[in-house]
């Protein structure tokens, strides 16, 4: 890959990543906040969760009687149950939690590229002063035989930090919560 399509590929990895983030992020947000509402329903009157559950409850019906509801994805995300995640809706939960990981590293992956592209373009400064005081042409990335080499970057280079690091502390937690019988 060369420098003009380096910098290209950064534009569209930082979109996409912002993008698929922001989602994951904001169905995230509204299906935990159902699953708060949900299980608010099943508590007594003085659990803290039953207080926040109807508090989140009376703030969705004062905004549904407005004639434009924030709120429309409501309907729409799963109501997930702790007991059984590998229900269809448990399923979906988690596709929206990755699709959080899979967004950032897409933005994880235009940062490194884009730090090896300010790196060239540092590297090319440095040169075009030197052929300055030699009294050559100045180097222009992607122009007049400029062409500079870029080394890609994949998003699954982050696989162990973004992925597999998670699910190792992940399986630790769980396996100390059972030594320990907190639950």
């Amino acid at each position: 890959m060369n420098y003009q399509q380096a910098v290209k590929k950064i534009t569209q990895r930082r979109i996409i990543g912002f993008v698929v983030t922001m989602v994951g992020v904001v169905l995230f947000l509204v299906t935990l906040l159902k699953f708060i509402a949900i299980q608010s329903k099943m508590m007594t009157q003085y659990q803290a969760t039953y207080r926040l559950g109807n508090a989140i409850l009376g703030m969705l019906r004062d905004l549904d009687s407005l004639s434009f509801s924030p709120f429309l994805l409501w309907d729409y995300v799963p109501e997930v149950d702790p007991e059984n995640l590998l229900s269809l809706n448990g399923a979906w939960f988690l596709c929206i939690y990755l699709a959080m990981f899979i967004g950032i590293s897409f933005w994880s992956s235009a940062r490194k590229l884009s730090l090896r592209v300010k790196s060239i373009e540092q590297k090319i400064e440095d040169e075009n002063i030197a052929r300055s005081l030699r009294g050559e042409k100045p180097i222009v990335p992607g122009k007049n035989g400029g062409d500079v080499p870029v080394t890609p970057v994949s998003i699954f280079s982050q696989i162990h930090q973004l992925y597999i690091a998670p699910f190792i502390g992940g399986l630790l937690l769980a396996i100390v919560v059972c030594v320990l019988k907190l639950n």
